[in-house]
C-alpha cells in the first residue's frame, strides 16, 4: 500500500467492502443501459501487427466475453491490462482520450506504461513523489482504488490497481485511470469506477468471495455462486467453515486468514464444497481488505474453478498406477515364464549333451543334433523376448569395459565358418587394419548385434556370400565410431516391406508363403540394442539379389599395451580352470585335484569361462565339448581370438568321443590336447604333469582300502586310488541323487514303452559303475541292446523285474559302503 500520509494533494488509496459491492451493482445496471450499444464493434482498431497485440487478442477471447471488452471501451474512463513484463496486453481508446494522446489505442500495445508517460503525458505537471508511489504498487502487489495523480491546477486522475494471479495471467496488472476536478470524488462515481472494476475481473471467469476477518462471508458475487451452487442469500453471513470447508482444510484457511491481517496476499488450492454436496477444487488468489484508516477489516479472495484439470491429473494419475502395475504384472509374468520353460530347457539341453557323450549310431546322432537345434532356438527366443522386455522398461544392463573388438569379431566370423556346413555359402570377415583393437564399450551387446545380424544373414542366404565389414570412420582424441556392415546374396527384401522388419514379431514370408524360422524378434531387438549404444542402423536392399545392413556405434579409445596383459610369473601353486556342465564329472575332477592340493576353480559353461578367464589367472584349462549356451569349442575360439590374460595357456579338451573328426576340430579352433572319457585318475595326472610343473603333481600310492566283496574292487581301485573323500561323495551321490531315477524303469515297462526304456536304460547305464556294480552296468546295458540293436521287448519285464531286485540288494550294501568311506575320510 502506499503510504497514509498526504503530500501535495496527494490522496491514499484505500480499497473498502462498500465500494466494492457498489461497485458492482453499478456494472450490472450499466451492463443493461448498454443494450445492443454494447455489441458494436470496438472503436480500436484490430491488433495483428505486434505479438503482444496478438497476446491480448487471446486474452480477449478466452477470459472475457466480447461483450465486456466492446463495453470497456465505451466506458468514461481509461482501461489498460499490463503482463508480467510490464508490456500493455489491452488499452482502451478512453485512455488515450483522458490523456490527449493522438494515436489509435491498438498502437499502444506492446509499449510500457513508463514510455508512455514519457513520450505522451510528461507535458502534464505531473507530481515525481506521486509517481514514485504509483510505482510502488506492483512490488507490494495490493488492491488499491482512487489513488489522485494530479496532472494540471484544477485537474487529477484517479487510478485504481488490481494484480491478478490467475492461470493464463499470473503477475498480471489492471489499470484503470478516470479525469475529473481536483476536488471532486463523489460517491456515485466510487461506485461506477469500482463496479465495472469488479465487472470485467468477474466476467473473466473468477468467483469473488468477500470474507470479515472472522471469515464470516460479507458478499458472494455471482461467479462464486454460480460455482458452488448457493444464492448471494444464503452464503451471506455464514461461516466459511459452515457451508463450504471441508473439516481437514478449516486450520489451512485460518491459517490463511491470519496472514491477511498482517497485510499479506497469497494463493492456494483448496476443496470447497457445494450445495448437492459434490466437491469442487478452486485456486484462490487472497488478498486484504483495508477500511478507510487503513485497517484490515476483511478478505478478498478470487476463485478459479480447477475441478477438471484435478479430475484430469487424478485420471491420469489412476492410468499412471495401471500402467505401473500392469508392468509390474509383465514383470512377473516374464519372470515365472523364464522359470517355468528355462528350467525343463536346461534339462533337455544338458540330457542332450549327456547323449553326446555317449556311443551314438549316425542316425541317434542326427537326432540329437535335431534336438540340439531346436533347443536352442527356443532357448534363442527366450532370451530375446527377456530383452525386449527389459530394453522396453529400461531394465536391460550395459556393462561397459574394456575388449578386444578384433578378436570378438574374428571368433564370431569363425563360429560362423564352423556352423557353414550344410549350405554353399561363403562367409568372409573384413576388417580395417586401421581398426583399433581395443575399445571400451559393451563386448556383450556388440556380440549380440553382430551375431542376430549375422545368423539373419545366413538364414535368407541359400547359396552366394555373406560378408561382415567393419572399419573406423571417425576419430578424435578420446572417441572412435565404427561402421559395421554386413552384406548377403540371400533373397532379399520387398522396398514397401521395409518399414516392419524392425517391428517385433513381424516376419517376411517368402514367395510360396512360408516364414522363415524365428518369431520375428531378432531385428526387433538389434535396432533396440543399437539405439541403446548411441547408434543408428540402416537397411538398403533389392528383392532376389541381396541386403546389406549398415550401423555405426561409438565407442571410448583405449591405448592398449600387450605387455599389461602377459601371464605372470607364477611363485605360488598353479592353478587350473575345469569346465564341465556334467554334475559327476565335476565332483570326480574336483575331488581329484582337491588330493593333490592342486588349486582350482570350476565353472558350469562356457560363457562362465569367458567372463572369469577375464579377472583371474590359469595355468591350464580342462575344457569339456558338450555344454549348453556355448560349446567347447566356441569358448575355445573366444579365449584364443581374444586378447586377455589367459590368451595363450593350454586347453585340454575333455570328450567322450573317440572319433578322429573331433579329436582333428578340438585342435582346428585352437585347443591343445585332449582327454577321452571316462578317464582314470592316473591318466588325468599324468595328462595334467605334461603341462604343469612336477612340483605341482604328485604320485599317487599303491592302494590298500579293500571295498566289499560284490563291489567291483579292481576297477574301484582304479577310479578312485587313495581319494578317499572323493569316493565318498560319489557313492553318496549316487545313494540320494541317482539311485531314485531307477525307479522309472517299472512303469515304463508295465505301459510297454519300449523306445523311453531303452533311453532311460541308456542314461541310466554309466552310474553304475561309478559304485563298482559293473555286473548290473553290463546286465543293464544288454537290456538296451536288445530294445534298441534287436528291437525285440521279449523277457524285457522279467530282466528288468530281476535288475530291480539285484539293485535293491545291492543298495544297502552302498549304504554301509558310504558309512565306511564316512570314518576312511575323517581318520585321514
Amino acid at each position: 500500500m502506499i503510504s497514509k500520509n498526504q503530500k501535495n494533494g496527494l490522496t491514499p488509496s484505500i480499497i473498502t467492502k462498500p465500494s466494492i459491492s457498489q461497485m458492482m451493482e453499478d456494472v450490472n445496471q450499466s451492463e443493461e443501459k448498454s443494450g445492443e450499444k454494447g455489441l458494436q464493434a470496438e472503436k480500436s482498431a484490430p491488433a495483428s501487427q505486434n505479438p503482444l497485440a496478438q497476446q491480448a487478442a487471446v486474452v480477449q477471447t478466452t477470459t472475457a466475453k466480447p461483450i465486456v471488452w466492446t463495453r470497456s471501451d465505451q466506458l468514461p474512463y481509461g482501461l489498460l491490462i499490463e503482463n508480467e513484463a510490464r508490456e500493455i496486453v489491452y488499452i482502451n481508446q478512453s485512455y488515450c482520450d483522458i490523456f490527449e494522446i493522438k494515436v489509435a489505442a491498438n498502437a499502444l500495445i506492446g509499449q510500457t506504461i513508463d514510455k508512455i508517460f514519457e513520450e505522451h503525458i510528461s507535458r502534464f505537471d505531473i507530481d515525481e513523489t506521486a509517481l514514485e508511489q504509483l510505482r510502488e504498487f506492483i512490488p507490494k502487489r495490493q488492491i488499491v482504488e482512487n489513488f489522485t495523480l494530479p496532472i494540471a491546477e484544477d485537474k487529477v486522475i484517479r487510478i485504481d490497481f488490481i494484480p491478478l494471479d490467475t492461470k493464463g495471467s499470473e503477475n498480471w496488472h489492471v489499470w484503470k485511470f478516470q479525469i475529473s476536478n481536483k476536488n471532486y470524488a463523489s460517491p456515485q462515481n466510487l461506485k461506477e469506477i469500482e463496479e465495472n472494476y469488479w465487472s470485467i475481473i468477474e466476467k473473466m471467469d473468477l468467483g469473488i468471495l468477500e470474507v470479515d476477518t472472522e471469515e464470516r462471508i460479507v458478499r458472494a458475487h455471482d461467479r462464486f455462486c454460480r460455482m458452488v451452487g448457493y444464492t448471494s442469500q444464503e452464503l451471506v453471513g455464514k461461516h466459511t467453515s459452515e457451508l463450504l470447508l471441508l473439516d481437514a482444510y478449516t486450520d489451512f484457511v485460518n491459517a490463511q486468514s491470519k496472514t491477511r491481517v498482517e497485510g499479506k496476499t497469497s494463493s492456494y488450492e483448496i476443496p470447497l464444497r457445494c450445495k448437492d454436496g459434490s466437491i469442487i477444487w478452486a485456486i484462490v488468489n487472497g488478498a486484504p481488505i483495508y477500511d478507510a484508516e487503513g485497517k484490515v477489516v476483511g478478505s478478498v479472495g478470487i476463485h478459479y474453478d480447477n475441478t477438471e484439470r484435478k479430475r484430469l491429473l487424478n485420471d491420469l494419475g489412476l492410468a499412471k498406477k495401471a500402467a505401473e502395475a500392469a508392468q509390474h504384472a509383465e514383470k512377473q509374468f516374464l519372470a515365472n515364464m523364464s522359470h517355468e520353460i528355462r528350467t525343463p530347457l536346461n534339462a533337455i539341453i544338458g540330457m542332450t549333451h549327456l547323449l553326446y557323450d555317449t556311443q551314438v549310431s549316425a542316425e541317434q546322432k542326427e537326432y540329437l543334433e535335431i534336438l540340439q537345434s531346436s533347443s536352442r532356438i527356443l532357448q534363442n527366443l527366450l532370451t530375446d523376448i527377456l530383452d525386449i522386455s527389459a530394453l522396453e522398461n529400461g531394465t536391460l544392463p550395459v556393462q561397459l569395459k574394456e575388449f578386444d573388438i578384433k578378436g570378438l569379431l574374428t571368433a564370431l566370423h569363425r563360429i560362423y565358418e564352423l556352423q557353414n556346413n550344410k549350405k554353399d555359402v561363403e562367409i568372409s570377415l573384413n576388417i580395417d587394419p586401421n581398426l583399433a583393437r581395443q575399445v571400451y564399450g559393451s563386448e556383450r551387446l556388440i556380440y549380440q548385434i553382430v551375431s542376430k545380424l549375422l545368423n539373419n544373414a545366413y538364414k535368407f542366404t541359400e547359396q552366394g556370400k555373406i560378408e561382415l565389414k567393419v572399419k573406423q570412420v571417425q576419430q578424435t582424441n578420446e572417441t572412435i565410431a565404427i561402421q559395421f556392415e554386413i552384406r548377403d546374396t540371400g533373397v532379399g527384401i520387398d522396398e514397401d516391406k521395409l518399414e516392419v522388419i524392425f517391428e517385433k514379431f513381424k516376419q517376411l514370408p517368402n514367395e510360396t508363403g512360408y516364414k522363415f524360422q524365428g518369431a520375428g524378434l531378432g531385428l526387433a531387438l538389434v535396432k533396440h540394442l543399437i539405439n541403446l549404444l548411441g547408434g543408428s542402423i540402416t537397411v538398403y536392399t533389392k528383392k532376389g539379389e541381396g541386403t546389406r545392413f549398415i550401423f555405426q556405434l561409438p565407442f571410448k579409445k583405449i591405448n592398449f599395451v600387450k605387455s599389461e596383459y602377459q601371464v605372470p610369473t607364477v611363485n605360488t601353486t598353479q592353478k587350473i580352470l575345469v569346465v564341465e556342465d556334467n554334475l559327476m564329472n565335476r565332483k570326480y575332477v574336483g575331488g581329484l585335484l582337491d588330493k593333490w592340493h592342486i588349486s582350482y576353480k570350476i565353472v558350469t559353461d562356457g560363457q562362465e569361462a569367458i567372463r572369469i578367464i577375464e579377472n583371474e589367472n590359469f595355468d591350464l584349462i580342462l575344457m569339456d565339448i558338450q555344454m549348453p549356451f556355448l560349446d567347447g569349442y566356441e569358448t575355445t575360439l573366444m579365449i584364443r581370438s581374444t586378447q586377455n590374460i589367459n590368451q595363450n595357456i593350454p586347453i585340454v579338451a575333455l570328450t567322450a568321443s573317440a572319433m578322429q573328426e573331433q579329436k582333428e576340430q578340438a585342435l582346428k579352433v585352437g585347443m591343445t590336447d585332449f582327454l577321452a572319457k571316462p578317464f582314470t585318475p592316473k591318466q588325468l595326472l599324468e595328462k595334467i604333469s605334461m603341462y604343469l610343473s612336477p612340483s605341482d603333481t604328485h604320485e599317487m600310492e599303491e592302494q590298500k582300502w579293500q571295498y566289499h566283496p560284490e563291489l567291483d574292487s579292481v576297477y574301484l581301485h582304479e577310479l578312485y586310488g587313495e581319494e578317499w573323500t572323493y569316493a565318498y561323495e560319489m557313492f553318496q551321490t549316487f545313494r540320494d541323487e541317482v539311485l531314485p531315477e531307477y525307479t522309472h524303469l517299472t512303469p515304463l515297462v508295465q505301459q510297454q514303452n519300449w523306445e523311453s526304456l531303452a533311453r532311460e536304460a541308456h542314461k541310466l547305464n554309466p552310474p553304475l559303475a561309478m559304485v563298482g556294480l559293473t555286473s548290473l552296468q553290463k546286465y543293464l546295458k544288454s537290456i538296451e541292446v536288445q530294445l534298441t540293436h534287436d528291437n525285440n521287448p521279449e523277457g524285457i519285464p522279467e530282466k528288468i523285474n530281476f535288475f530291480q531286485t539285484e539293485l535293491s540288494r545291492m543298495a544297502i550294501i552302498l549304504a554301509e559302503e558310504v558309512n565306511r568311506l564316512a570314518f576312511k575320510t575323517a581318520a585321514q
